[in-house]
């Protein structure tokens, strides 16, 4: 399998031990993709695969290593173990069962407003409001984003420090 050094799909798998299939990255080598998730965010990339790589997880330190010292692409070998161009061999896991990654994964509609916007500058002004958690009200692509801090969660996970905090984000220009 290769992909870029930049992405690192493993920031997104859980971290909870006692949901086991989504705490490694997926190779869904039928589809050329690799999938992680943690219940509440889930990022699909399409990979570039060896023809002897096999659909299962990923351990996470396989791609910490494969990146070490690696700019541009990055790649490893994901048979029944995971070789990595240094020549270190890491099992898999091959008891657990993939996420259902395509039974969630919404259809793109029809019709959509499209809004790009700079994820970095987005999660500093969550912090500079004092929240983990953001509502934006779009007016349209080319106007400011009206950013406040969200309460939210079964149990109230997402705990702003300031309600009332408010902000703005530009857009990106295509």
């Amino acid at each position: 399998m290769k992909l870029h050094s930049n992405i690192k799909i493993e920031s997104i798998v859980s971290k909870d031990k006692t949901r086991a299939a989504i705490c490694h990255p997926w190779i869904d080598a039928e589809n050329g993709k690799l999938i992680a998730t943690n219940g509440s965010a889930m990022a699909v990339i399409p990979v570039e695969l060896d023809e002897s790589d096999e659909s299962g997880h990923v351990p996470c330190e396989a791609f910490k290593q494969a990146r070490k010292g690696v700019k541009g692409e990055v790649s490893m070998l994901c048979n029944g173990n995971v070789t990595l161009p240094s020549g270190a061999i890491l099992p898999r896991d091959k008891s657990e069962t993939p996420p259902k990654w395509q039974a969630v994964m919404p259809e793109k509609p029809d019709s959509v407003v499209a809004i790009s916007l700079n994820a970095a500058m987005l999660a500093k002004l969550a912090e500079a409001m004092g929240t983990e958690g953001v509502t934006l009200a779009i007016e349209s692509p080319d106007r400011p984003i009206l950013v406040t801090p969200a309460y939210a969660g079964r149990m109230g996970e997402v705990r702003p420090t300031c309600r009332e905090a408010v902000g703005i984000l530009m857009p990106l220009r295509q």
